[in-house]
């Protein structure tokens, strides 16, 4: 969970993974961003119980941001219509934010939902004592302006499980599509076979497609997992589903490769049919001049030189389409941002934001993803980072160092 989700075929850096969970909360930490005080939170009344989505014993309860829900959608509000934001009201929010089965996590995805709510998938999830993994390979939540409520599981099993001996679904984007008042829900995973060698220790074997439903005011509900591309061990096999960009009654999947000898990624882009997209009978492929059926016809649509991450998120935002990721991969220095007239290109890179993996500070960061959906108040353009203390013992003694970090950008 410390460092970013690279295709690995070998043992990793070592990790000691520490599945006690003690001494959680500390006096507000020097995490680097606006934190408001815990005082404007709400008491968890259940903590120390000890049961799952509960701090156990003597551990002090992270307080819960105002008007959290936990797991009850009812309990939030309305979403305020034409509502603006500030990074560091949401960097606020999510340090205070406290949900049951839920204390960290990567990734951070988002996709609006029709009734004015937003879904979120996560990656890696810390939980609380009690759950066997400590690490789940994946969470979800809806939120309301500020408010979360998160898609509980019973049992230690993820939200989107795979079912096989070793396997884990680690999500890399979700996209949207109103169906009768609610919404259909995709979220695209990274299919991962885990190795002896730790948490870090794991091979990439191919892409696989979860959905979901959702109705007005209610929780996204799974409905089924399937396998888009077969396993294989191919360090150079595309990446489909990086980002998943609903438009126009295609879902567009775009795929990230690594050629050899390279350590950014190159962009391609198929189409499917939004009704079905997992039916890769229908699935065309851009070629470079148009669409193809033909796989081997696809085309890059950015070149990995210098490059993208292994996971992006590409937007329409008004008349453009607009893709940010770390530029130069998930090690690059900046937050890059392109934009094109159509899903396919032609990209143009239009700005950088300086943004390192490694700044000293004790953090990496990485695998920045854009939310125009929660519009800002300066007109720029809301960015999260996967952000980790580089030690996993930090974060197990303060899963607050663990969570997103929102970042502005100029808006294209």
């Amino acid at each position: 969970m410390p460092w970013p989700r690279v295709r690995r075929t070998g043992a990793a850096l070592g990790l000691c993974a520490v599945l006690a969970l003690a001494g959680c909360a500390e006096p507000e930490p020097d995490l680097g961003l606006q934190v408001a005080s815990s005082s404007e939170g709400a008491s968890d009344p259940a903590a120390g119980s000890g049961a799952p989505g509960q701090l156990g014993g003597d551990q002090e309860a992270f307080p819960v941001a105002p008007g959290a829900a936990q797991g009850d959608p009812a309990k939030c509000p309305v979403p305020e219509q034409g509502r603006t934001y500030r990074a560091s009201e949401l960097n606020a929010m999510m340090q205070l934010l406290r949900m049951p089965q839920w204390l960290a996590a990567d990734v951070g995805a988002s996709a609006p939902l029709a009734d004015g709510r937003v879904a979120w998938i996560f990656g890696d999830t810390l939980r609380p004592q009690g759950y066997r993994p400590l690490v789940g390979d994946n969470s979800m939540a809806v939120s309301s302006s500020t408010c979360f409520s998160q898609v509980t599981v019973s049992g230690n099993a993820p939200l989107i499980d795979l079912h096989r001996s070793g396997q884990a679904c680690w999500p890399m984007s979700i996209a949207a599509l109103p169906v009768d008042g609610g919404d259909r829900l995709y979220v695209s995973c990274s299919r991962v076979q885990r190795l002896p060698g730790g948490l870090l220790d794991f091979t990439y074997l191919g892409a696989s497609l979860a959905q979901l439903s959702v109705k007005p005011g209610k929780m996204p509900v799974l409905h089924s997992v399937t396998t888009l591309t077969p396993d294989s061990h191919d360090p150079t096999q595309i990446n489909w589903g990086a980002a998943l960009l609903p438009d126009a009654g295609y879902v567009y999947l775009y795929g990230s490769r690594q050629p050899t000898k390279a350590t950014a990624k190159a962009v391609l882009v198929v189409r499917a049919l939004a009704k079905d997209p997992t039916n890769r009978q229908f699935w065309q492929y851009f070629d470079g001049r148009g669409w193809s059926s033909d796989v081997g016809r696809a085309q890059e649509v950015l070149s990995a030189s210098p490059g993208v991450s292994q996971a992006f998120s590409v937007q329409r935002i008004g008349a453009k389409y607009v893709l940010v990721s770390k530029r130069g991969g998930e090690f690059g220095h900046t937050i890059g941002v392109w934009t094109a007239p159509r899903p396919e290109g032609p990209w143009q890179h239009v700005s950088d934001t300086p943004y390192q993996y490694d700044d000293d500070s004790g953090f990496v960061t990485y695998q920045p993803l854009a939310h125009p959906e929660l519009p800002l108040s300066n007109g720029k353009l809301l960015v999260s980072m996967s952000r980790n203390p580089k030690a996993f013992s930090d974060l197990l003694r303060d899963p607050r160092r663990g969570r997103p970090v929102f970042v502005e950008v100029p808006r294209p």
